[in-house]
C-alpha cells in the first residue's frame, strides 16, 4: 500500500484507512507464492466467504495482499474497523476488475471495506478544500495527473 491514515473517533475507537494509488500501471496480478500467513489472516478476520478462502489459498494478487495487510494491522492493534481505498483513474481497466474480484469473495456485510475513488475526483476535491498556499502545488499536481491519466494505453 502507498499510505495509511490512522485515526480515532470521539469515543477513542481506532481505525485505519489504507490507500493504494495507481496512475498508469496495473494492480499487481502476480500471485504470492507463500500463502500460509495470508490464509490464516483471511480466516481469522471472518470477512471472507468459503469460496473467498479457497481463492486466497490458491494465491494472492496485490489487491488481496494489501487488503489482508490492512486487516492484519487492524486485528493486531485492536482497531474497531478498517477501510481500503484504491485511487486510480476513472477509466483504469484493471482496477475495477481487481476490486470486483475481491469484493465478490467478501461476505456481504463487509463489502463496504474496499472502495475505488477516481484520481480525477480526488485531485479536484483537494483543490476545493485545501488552503490557498497549496493551490499552486495542487494545480501542478492536477495538471501532471491528467497528463499521466491520458497516457494509459
Amino acid at each position: 500500500m502507498d499510505a495509511a491514515i490512522l485515526f480515532s473517533d470521539q469515543l477513542n475507537n481506532k481505525y485505519i484507512i489504507a490507500i493504494e494509488t495507481k496512475y498508469t500501471d496495473s494492480l499487481g496480478i502476480n500471485k504470492a507464492k507463500n500463502n500460509e500467513l495470508k490464509i490464516i489472516t483471511a480466516t481469522e478476520s471472518g470477512l471472507f466467504t468459503n469460496e473467498g478462502l479457497e481463492h486466497i489459498n490458491k494465491g494472492c494478487t496485490q489487491i488481496y495482499r494489501n487488503f489482508l495487510l490492512t486487516e492484519k494491522y487492524r486485528m493486531v492493534h485492536g482497531f474497531k474497523d478498517s477501510f481500503s481505498i484504491i485511487l486510480a483513474p476513472k477509466d483504469h481497466p484493471s482496477t475495477d476488475r481487481e476490486i470486483k474480484s475481491l469484493v465478490k469473495f467478501l461476505k456481504p456485510e463487509y463489502q463496504y471495506k474496499l472502495k475505488k475513488h477516481s484520481l480525477e475526483d480526488f485531485v479536484s476535491a483537494l483543490g476545493k478544500n485545501c488552503p490557498v498556499e497549496f493551490q499552486s502545488w495542487l494545480k501542478w499536481f492536477h495538471d501532471d495527473t491528467l497528463i499521466l491519466i491520458k497516457l494509459i494505453p
